[in-house]
């Protein structure tokens, strides 16, 4: 009888010696942008060192403020999923706007949001408090 064994790899973080934080998920480490746990991560493209404060373009924007929605218990009753829209882009700011879609086409409003893409604060359009995306 022989018999052979390969070795388990389970997904989870690792940090390295450099003290930065890796994603790996099997025996191959993240890039980009990831879901892990409920919770959006960037994870640099090229080595996948995990990003606590990556530059705000619309797609961190995005993904930022979610996270930042849930760890703050905002609009996580909804009976539709929370869908978040880029309205405009300039070189210092985003607006998303927060909501729902009814059907194809029919887009419902929760609030908006604009994001300082150098402070990484998002003010909502309802509400006095700014949150920081980071």
């Amino acid at each position: 009888m022989v018999c052979s064994t390969q070795a388990a790899w389970a997904a989870g973080w690792v940090q390295e010696q450099d003290g930065q934080w890796y994603y790996e998920d099997g025996q191959e480490r993240l890039t980009g942008w990831n879901m892990i746990d409920g919770t959006w991560y960037c994870l640099d493209s090229r080595t996948g060192a995990w990003e606590p404060k990556p530059q705000i373009d619309p797609q961190a924007a995005c993904y930022l403020l979610e996270n930042r929605l849930k760890e703050l218990g905002l609009y996580q009753d909804e009976e539709e999923e929370l869908l978040f829209k880029v309205d405009y882009v300039t070189a210092g700011e985003i607006k998303i706007s927060v909501g729902y879609e009814e059907k194809p086409q029919v887009f419902h409003t929760l609030n908006i949001y604009e994001v300082n893409r150098k402070r990484g604060i998002a003010s909502p359009t309802i509400g006095n408090d700014d949150i920081s995306l980071w």
